[in-house]
């Protein structure tokens, strides 16, 4: 039997109008979320410059006293106004675990003498680049909040791409962009940027690893 001549036909599981209606609601959805983000993005924002940055060297002595005097976490954080959960991520970081970080090594060497003095000067390195980026994202909140009133969109979604203008390579070819742009080397002899994140920030994970890289191919 000869189908050459039969033409494939596509029953919809919905008619035009159900469709319709889905679609109106799935677009009310995202505009919902994004006015969302674009309210709690300048309140997260401030919280981080207000409890963070501002208050940076005292998280620092506060995990000093933790990891160094055995401290409690919680009465510390209790004692000095801060919050509990904010000093975690510096006890991590800021322990002295023998990796090569020579950017720590004045804070590694700091005394119950000078812990205050050095938790200052670390602070006082941190303070205007992030007064600056404070900024930066004042800037982008303003402009997606005056779009969400108005139905649209695009300042919003900027916060949603990145423009990276200084990545330069040596080589075309796709395996070798992906090793260049996961390492910053053509061969396998760097951590990759996972790995850095990892060591920098900790992991959540109990049971998972900390990262996973997806390469097409390795050759």
């Amino acid at each position: 039997m000869d189908y050459g001549s039969s033409s494939l036909y596509q029953a919809p599981l919905s008619s035009a109008l159900v469709y319709e209606a889905y679609r109106q609601r799935q677009d009310l959805i995202a505009r919902k979320q994004l006015e969302i983000a674009a309210l709690l993005e300048p309140e997260a924002t401030d919280y981080v410059h207000r409890e963070v940055h501002l208050k940076l060297a005292r998280y620092m002595v506060a995990a000093w006293m933790v990891d160094r005097q055995k401290a409690d976490a919680a009465e510390v954080a209790r004692q000095e106004g801060l919050d509990p959960k904010a000093i975690e991520k510096p006890v991590k970081y800021l322990k002295d675990d023998g990796s090569f970080r020579p950017a720590l090594a004045k804070w590694h060497a700091a005394t119950a003498d000078t812990v205050h003095a050095v938790a200052g000067e670390y602070a006082a390195l941190i303070a205007e680049p992030a007064a600056r980026w404070k900024g930066i994202l004042e800037k982008w909140a303003r402009p997606a909040l005056n779009d969400l009133a108005a139905g649209k969109k695009p300042a919003a979604k900027v916060d949603e791409l990145t423009w990276l203008r200084a990545m330069v390579t040596d080589s075309p070819a796709h395996p070798g962009a992906i090793r260049l742009f996961q390492t910053g080397s053509l061969q396998f002899v760097r951590p990759s940027m996972g790995s850095w994140i990892m060591h920098g920030l900790g992991t959540e994970n109990q049971n998972l690893p900390g990262f996973v890289v997806i390469s097409p191919m390795l050759y």
